[in-house]
């Protein structure tokens, strides 16, 4: 029995071993891999002022009646393409046809009236040669003659008015153009001014931009521009400032600035979105959306992902142009930056390209 309870502590740990030796080992986490969007960098043409701006035309008109009256057809819609001449628009004309109507009964009384004062001038005037008449009779007559011709040639105006108020009736195009928009429908009464539609000429279009205030100081009527459409980076054409605002909008702090374009190929259509930049300025950079840059008390940062794996934080410098950056210094040609959530990432941590970027 003693030499039994001498061998227990033996047993116990012989036991412990045992059960260590059939435990199996908990795996040590994996670092989570963030999935991120990027893009490879490439050295481009940044110039120094990229603003974006719409294609408006330089020529555009309200057009409106010229008379009072209700709607009966507008056979125009907004985005019509319109030749010179062509009806936009018209108003009842019953009223007018009236108005002219009354005019030539009024044209048609004068008439008879003048010849009637004619007939009797004439017979004065013989009877006042034949000595049977007195020289007071006939320039009575006389008088009576003219005073009817006079109102021959007003009541001929009174319908020469009158018909051409008839042709207002129809509100016609004055040129070749495109209906830009439309303000007032079939059967709304119209006063004489109101705007009913406004057409443009597209043949001359021009690029609207706002300046800032600053950078508006530096510019001058002439200087050359190139116009980018938005959506079609490899459309480009050119232009040359028209008209630069004499002062700032009191809100915005910008000048507008409107640049004529030299034949735009037909892609740049009215109303489109482009970039403009000045022609043949801005050295080869690095350009980076704002997105892509992580600003701090300490200066600006990127993450670049090395071996497609991992982001590492770099510092950069930056000059700001138009919506985003350009990079002066800290990238080179062909390296991958993140362009979303910089603001989560840490330095060093692992990432996907590609994903959901959080």
């Amino acid at each position: 029995m003693r030499h039994a309870l001498l061998y227990l502590p033996a047993l116990a740990l012989a036991l412990a071993a045992l059960a260590g030796c059939n435990r199996t080992e908990e795996p040590v986490s994996a670092e989570p891999v963030r999935p991120v969007r990027a893009m490879q960098v490439a050295a481009v043409e940044t110039p120094s002022l990229l603003l974006t701006g719409t294609i408006e035309p330089r020529v555009r008109t309200d057009l409106g009646f010229r008379v009072l009256g209700r709607i009966t057809s507008r056979p125009v819609e907004t985005g019509d393409t319109v030749q010179q001449g062509a009806v936009l628009a018209t108003v009842d004309p019953t009223t007018l046809d009236l108005a002219v109507q009354s005019a030539e009964a009024d044209l048609i009384s004068a008439k008879a009236q003048l010849a009637e004062a004619s007939g009797v001038a004439f017979r004065q005037s013989e009877l006042l040669a034949a000595r049977a008449s007195t020289q007071a009779s006939f320039e009575s007559a006389d008088r009576q003659r003219r005073t009817g011709a006079a109102q021959v040639a007003s009541a001929q105006a009174r319908l020469t008015k009158a018909q051409e108020q008839r042709g207002y009736a129809e509100l016609k195009a004055d040129y070749d153009g495109v209906v830009l928009s439309t303000s007032a429908d079939v059967g709304q009464v119209v006063s004489p001014g109101q705007t009913v539609l406004t057409l443009a000429r597209p043949d001359v279009r021009e690029a609207v931009i706002d300046v800032p205030d600053q950078a508006a100081s530096s510019l001058a009527v002439g200087m050359p521009f190139n116009v980018r459409l938005e959506l079609d980076h490899g459309m480009t054409t050119s232009g040359r400032i028209r008209e630069i605002a004499p002062s700032a909008d009191p809100a915005t702090r910008s000048r507008r600035v409107r640049i004529t374009l030299d034949d735009p190929p037909q892609d740049f259509r009215l109303g489109s979105t482009v970039r403009v930049f000045p022609a043949n300025e801005g050295p080869p950079g690095i350009a980076l959306p704002a997105s892509a840059v992580k600003r701090t008390a300490d200066g600006d940062f990127v993450f670049v992902i090395e071996d497609g794996t991992r982001a590492v934080l770099r510092a950069v410098e930056l000059e700001p142009v138009g919506p985003g950056f350009k990079v002066t210094s800290g990238l080179s040609d062909g390296e991958t930056v993140a362009t979303a959530g910089v603001n989560r990432l840490e330095d060093g941590q692992a990432v996907r390209i590609g994903g959901d970027a959080i």
